[in-house]
């Protein structure tokens, strides 16, 4: 089971990971993601969010 946190920030503080991923995407991708962080619950859905900002489609 992979684990769901709270939102974004959350996420980063418990998998840094997540956060360097965060870091090298587009500024305003990162912007665009940032707005809802509540959202991202985890590694799964910011790729979704990241995938679908930068145009691939992805569903959050």
């Amino acid at each position: 089971m992979r684990p769901y946190y709270t939102d974004l920030y959350v996420l980063f503080r418990h998998n840094p990971r997540a956060e360097a991923y965060f870091e090298g995407l587009p500024a305003q991708v990162r912007d665009k993601i940032s707005a809802q962080y509540r959202l991202v619950d985890s590694m799964d859905r910011l790729r979704a969010f990241a995938a679908r900002y930068q145009g691939g489609g992805g569903q959050p």
